[in-house]
């Protein structure tokens, strides 16, 4: 195999072992984040009428971001996204570092990351 077929091939073996470490690690953490809770959306309806269709939303009112009702659930959902990923804190680092390292990070959108055979 030349070295174009094998990086992309260790850098998937890496990525499923990562994967597995920080799923394992994870499920030991479990009692840990088992008693967060995420925080719940209150639901205010807001109806709007379209075509003589009646269409509901109930989470409308989390458009306005100059509420504070609005900013005090995103930071409670910010703050239990933060407790739920802390264990793959590690993993996270490492993965950013490896991308760094591999210029991966800076690559276009267009651009591919690696050529299938």
């Amino acid at each position: 195999m030349n070295r174009k077929t094998l990086y992309p091939l260790c850098f998937t073996l890496f990525l499923l072992i990562a994967f597995h470490l920080s799923f394992a690690s994870s499920l030991s953490m479990a009692d840990d984040t088992a008693s967060l809770a995420p925080p719940m959306a209150k639901k205010i309806p807001k109806v709007t009428e379209i075509n003589e269709q009646k269409l509901v939303d109930d989470y409308y009112w989390l458009r306005d971001k100059q509420d504070p009702d609005v900013r005090a659930y995103l930071e409670a959902e910010n703050a239990y996204t933060s407790a739920v990923m802390k264990p793959t804190l590690r993993l996270q680092k490492k993965l950013y570092d490896e991308m760094l390292t591999t210029g991966t990070l800076g690559m276009r959108a267009n651009s591919a990351a690696f050529v299938l055979c």
